[in-house]
Order: C-alpha cells, then structure tokens, then sequence
C-alpha cells in the first residue's frame, strides 16, 4: 500500500529582510522538505528525482559573499556534473531570490531546452508557489543545513532542512 503524498504548507517568515510570508513545503514522509529558506541558505543541496523514469538530478544554490559586482546577495544555481559529490558541479545560471526562476547567463553551458534547466525551474516554482509535488517525484536536501552547511541529525532539523541554531537565528 502506498502512502499519502499529499503535502502539507506552513508558513514562515524569509529571512532576507522582506516582510511577505514565505511558505515551507514538505510531504509527509520526507518526498519533500525543502522551502525558500533552505534554498536561500548560502548551501543548500538537493535532489530531485523522477520515481518512474528512475532519473535524478542533484542542484546546489550557493550565494555570492557582498562585492562590487553582487552587493546584494547572488545566487547561483549548480548541477552535479561528475563523480564528486562535493566539486563536481556545473554553474547552470542565476537564482532570483524573489521570484524563484532561474536566468541562464553568458557564462551557462546549457540551454533552455536542457532537462537540467527545465528540470531545476519545474522544482524551484513548485517551492516558491506552494504548488505540490506529484506523485512519484521526490525532491530531497542532502541531510545539510542550507544556511551553515552542518549535518543535520534531528528528525525535526531533517525535515525542514535547517538546523537548530539557523533556525533560531532566523527568528523560530
């Protein structure tokens, strides 16, 4: 017998200063526990996989520390490309924090049309309209905090993908 996937929104408050709510979205059973704030975190890490084709992909955000070319955060979208979990990642384009689409730039080795590029965009509007999660795709974070980078260990930290401290400091 198979379980619900139906998901489930709460609310929170996006830590970047903005006063809109921002919503977190998980599934029960952990198909989904990634929100706004872990994809805005500085590290955060997932995979999204597609249960009937058996297909996988693994994205990391990171943000740009404050420069003269970024002085407000950056984000920049990667795609696991190789055998290294860790440093094998291909810049795919930029994150814009506020409406969660994702730019290709000059510097994307990818087109529009890649399954990559849909398949990053296809996740990241599901997050940033609380939209659900089909049947039969999973999206998961890696088991590290999006904010710090930490692995995370507690049942309650694995399932909104920030650890204790990130998310005190992020006012909970």
């Amino acid at each position: 017998m198979r379980k619900n996937n139906s998901c489930i929104a709460l609310y929170t408050q996006y830590h970047w200063g903005l006063t809109s709510r921002q919503s977190l979205v998980f599934c029960n059973h952990d198909m989904i526990n990634i929100n706004k704030e872990f994809c805005l975190g500085g590290h955060a890490v997932f995979t999204v996989q597609n249960d009937a084709t058996g297909e996988h992909r693994t994205y990391k955000i990171k943000v740009s520390k404050p420069n003269p070319r970024y002085p407000n955060p950056a984000f920049f979208v990667g795609l696991l490309a190789g055998p290294d979990n860790v440093s094998s990642y291909q810049y795919l384009g930029m994150l814009n924090a506020t409406t969660g689409a994702v730019t290709l730039t000059r510097k994307s080795r990818m087109t529009d049309d890649s399954k990559a590029v849909k398949g990053v965009r296809w996740t990241l509007a599901k997050i940033w309209n609380n939209l659900e999660i089909p049947e039969g795709i999973q999206v998961r974070h890696v088991g590290k905090c999006g904010c710090c980078g930490r692995a995370l260990t507690e049942p309650e930290s694995l399932d909104r993908g920030i650890g204790p401290i990130c998310w005190g400091r992020l006012g909970h």
